[in-house]
């Protein structure tokens, strides 16, 4: 235990990282390795990969995406991501979820939680469908939302091609118009759209141009000119549906109208609200229905469609729907038995079979892949891309060392000064060696390889890099957090009599010392299993002793208060014995009035065991402080203000209180007696 090794810039350095773990929220005091995956919520800007671990994995998803992106070159890919429990297949997933990605490639994730059952695999596709396409949020413009409009801007160019076509489309009038008879013709003459005007409208994509048209007319319309399968209901409905995004009822009211679309999907239409709107009277309720719907969103975004919607002036690019199954962590595997497994593989081959643009993704052990792989179907089994570049091998030594390096940079990079500071450093594994590394992660996966490098670099910040009594109080009394959420608080600090008495066989002296008194004797007894220590103290040069009795009752306690009183202040000296009661909740007993003085209740709370704990094993480092005045003034400093905030703190307090009272009733009788 020792800084011996570090040079005074390595020191500096060290002091740093040191500084940056101990956070007031356990939550914030994380270390370069506590995130093992990549995840939905992480922050990009903080993710500390290497860049080219698993690149060649990635580079082969990358490539499949954009095969199948190309208008006709190829149909829909799936592929099976492999490899042992750790290795990275979550994290190599997730780094496809940034949205900047999607955009530049040209597909959109699809993917969420895998805690579903295999005769849920249609709702649970369909809603993670359309929550990827209404993504950021409904209300929002989202890739939906933009699809169907230029689906209906392109109709509407259709449309005014013929001189006469669109005609029959315009919006009905209304049955005012309709009321005032021969004045109403005429001013619906007069007031009707010009071609040139509706045609100036959907040159601009101004989405003035559908309050124009009739809803039901149009929707058939467009059903009839964009969908693969026109007379498919489930098609039309779902089409016509989604048009009511272009459509907006300007007297609805609660729900948003694109709302009540997504709604539609997940079969929460409610009051029939589309049944009255648009006539339609269906939803995808069933595995067919919902199948089927996830075939039209995904056709919507096909190159078949995407072609018939670009212009020179308006280009709309195919999206890939990039499906992603993935074992969820904590569980052995996507799903628990075989048959499953192979209803899982029907339900793929019925989507890269019916669908132009989908790449399936989902991931397996190495060992479950082995076993499945003679069991699948052959036409299956043929086309599944499942080769040696898929499967996910433990980083080799170089990249474990650039994943440390890589780590700690992301985590300094918003201290400038840190970072320039450890760029220098000649040894960049501070407070390791390249070896030590190589010994800590090296031959695991990189989940084991972050986790074994994240225990190993708290416990050399905490054992052998030595700062400053404070700051290293302050590390290991965070790092205690997470052994306070293992347990309950009267699992927690069940010991802690005899964690204080540890402590003050290592520097009792000091802290008798800082309130002028000392120790004549301290014994250790039990009465009905309640722990008591006795402490009998005296003022330093001399004085009358006073006797303190610490003890700590549990959750019945009312009793065993009784019975403390009895056994510790029966026929006592009232000014010289003292009780003082501690337990992790609050004490709602009252003691005999006769004894109200010499009782004393106290909160003994979790975080005052870890401070205990602390402190104990801060004493280990006392040879090092001891080195040094400053350090050595730190040391007692910090020994004394924590145990201050304490039960302990109470005591000593107590004693001294009593102590003084003492001596001056003493000096009383004295000075009387002389008089």
């Amino acid at each position: 235990m020792s800084n011996v090794a570090w040079s005074l810039e390595e020191l500096d350095v060290l002091r740093s990282f040191k500084e940056r773990m101990p956070k007031p929220d356990s939550a914030g005091n994380t270390s370069p390795f506590d995130a093992r995956v990549a995840t939905v919520a992480g922050d990009p800007a903080l993710d500390g990969d290497v860049s080219d671990l698993h690149q060649e994995v990635r580079l082969r998803i990358r490539q499949t995406i954009e095969v199948v992106l190309r208008d006709g070159s190829r149909k829909s890919q799936v592929l099976l991501l492999a490899g042992d429990p750790g290795t990275g297949k979550t994290h190599t997933l997730n780094k496809f979820r940034p949205q900047e990605l999607q955009d530049e490639i040209g597909y959109i994730f699809v993917g969420g939680s895998n805690h579903w059952r295999i005769g849920e695999f249609e709702a649970q596709l369909l809603d993670w469908v359309v929550q990827a396409l209404t993504a950021p949020s409904p209300t929002e413009d989202h890739p939906l939302l933009e699809r169907i409009r230029a689906i209906g801007f392109r109709a509407v160019d259709h449309l005014m091609m013929d001189p006469v076509a669109w005609r029959p489309l315009l919006r009905k009038k209304s049955w005012v118009i309709r009321k005032l008879g021969w004045l109403g013709r005429r001013l619906s003459w007069f007031n009707a759209p010009t071609r040139d005007y509706l045609v100036g409208l959907a040159d601009k994509r101004d989405p003035r141009v559908f309050t124009h048209f009739d809803e039901i007319g149009f929707g058939d319309y467009v059903c009839s000119r964009f969908l693969a399968e026109p007379s498919n209901p489930l098609h039309r409905y779902a089409l016509r549906v989604l048009l009511a995004y272009v459509f907006p009822d300007t007297h609805d009211r609660g729900v948003s109208t694109r709302e009540r679309v997504i709604n539609w999907f997940r079969n929460h239409d409610d009051n029939k609200y589309f049944t009255k709107r648009l006539g339609i009277n269906d939803q995808p309720d069933t595995s067919y229905e919902r199948m089927e719907a996830i075939k039209l969103l995904a056709h919507l975004f096909s190159p078949a469609v995407s072609s018939k919607l670009s212009t020179e002036k308006y280009h709309c690019r195919p999206r890939v729907l990039f499906l992603t199954f993935d074992q969820s962590e904590g569980r052995n595997e996507l799903f628990a038995d075989d048959k499953d497994w192979m209803d899982f593989f029907a339900h793929l081959s019925e989507l890269y079979n019916s669908l132009p643009n989908v790449v399936v993704l989902f991931t397996m052990t190495l060992a479950l892949r082995n076993k499945l792989h003679a069991k699948m179907e052959r036409q299956f089994r043929d086309r599944i891309i499942m080769d040696d570049k898929m499967v996910l091998p433990f980083p080799t030594e170089s990249e474990i060392l650039r994943l440390y390096r890589t780590r700690i940079e992301k985590w300094i990079t918003s201290d400038a000064e840190l970072s320039k500071q450890y760029a220098a450093l000649e040894n960049v594994h501070v407070p390791f060696s390249s070896d030590e590394i190589k010994q800590t992660a090296g031959n695991r996966s990189v989940r084991d390889a972050l986790e074994f490098l994240n225990t190993a670099f708290r416990r050399k910040l905490r054992d052998e890099v030595i700062i400053g009594a404070r700051l290293d109080y302050l590390y290991i009394r965070n790092e205690l957090k997470t052994d306070e959420s293992k347990g309950s608080e009267w699992e927690y600090t069940a010991a802690t009599l005899d964690t204080v008495e540890r402590l003050l066989d290592e520097v009792g002296a000091t802290l008798y010392e800082f309130h002028g008194i000392r120790i004549k004797d301290r014994n250790r007894n039990k009465l009905n299993n309640v722990p008591i220590v006795s402490f009998q103290f005296e003022k330093i040069g001399g004085s009358p002793s006073v006797m303190v009795h610490l003890a700590r009752v549990g959750s019945i306690y009312k009793d065993p208060c009784d019975q403390l009183v009895k056994q510790c202040l029966y026929d006592r000296n009232k000014e010289r014995t003292h009780l003082l009661i501690v337990r992790p909740q609050v004490i709602n007993w009252n003691p005999p009035a006769a004894y109200a003085k010499q009782v004393h209740k106290e909160l003994s709370l979790v975080e005052m065991e870890s401070t205990f704990r602390a402190l104990l094993e801060l004493t280990q480092k006392a040879p090092i402080y001891s080195e040094k005045p400053d350090q050595q003034r730190d040391y007692i400093d910090t020994l004394n203000g924590e145990v201050q905030k304490t039960f302990l703190g109470k005591l000593l307090r107590l004693a001294r209180e009593r102590l003084d009272a003492r001596s001056d009733s003493v000096a009383d009788v004295v000075e009387t007696a002389k008089s």
